[in-house]
């Protein structure tokens, strides 16, 4: 299911799931499962297969920095993606990475504003929330003078 699931291989993905395979089990030796080489791989009919299976684990990190598929999606500008996971009601916009930011500290780290303007459309999100280093992610986007997503936050 990983290599699939990094390759693209709808069809196969669909018949390793209809199989029952698991759709959570991490791969060596990165620790990602198969939603997170999803998202790495710019897989995005995968990503909505993989969502549209109840069993996965949407949060799931992987090794490192523990961030999950959604931290991911948003360090690489993915919007169709975390559009697709923000639509998901088991996807935690919140959750944080070994360093506490959130995927919306991550958004407005980098100056994405249109990653912090879907972000901050979601009803969940916490703009409070703050990283090891005691940041909020309107903090972060001051520092690192990114005007548009300072006015959004």
């Amino acid at each position: 299911l990983f290599v699939a699931a990094t390759h693209g291989h709808l069809e196969v993905v669909k018949i390793l799931l209809e199989a029952e395979a698991n759709p959570n089990r991490k791969s060596k030796p990165f620790e990602q499962t198969p939603l997170l080489t999803a998202v790495i791989n710019g897989r995005m009919g995968v990503v909505e297969l993989l969502l549209g299976n109840l069993e996965v684990e949407v949060n799931s990190a992987g090794s490192g920095k523990n961030e999950t598929p959604l931290h991911l999606a948003v360090q690489k500008s993915q919007e169709d993606v975390i559009a697709c996971f923000l639509d998901d009601g088991r996807v935690d916009v919140n959750v944080q990475s070994s360093s506490n930011r959130t995927p919306l500290h991550l958004a407005a780290r980098r100056g994405i504003s249109g990653i912090v303007k879907l972000l901050l459309n979601h009803h969940r999100t916490d703009v409070n929330l703050t990283d090891n280093k005691g940041e909020t992610p309107l903090h972060s986007a001051i520092r690192r003078n990114h005007t548009a997503v300072v006015e959004m936050l």
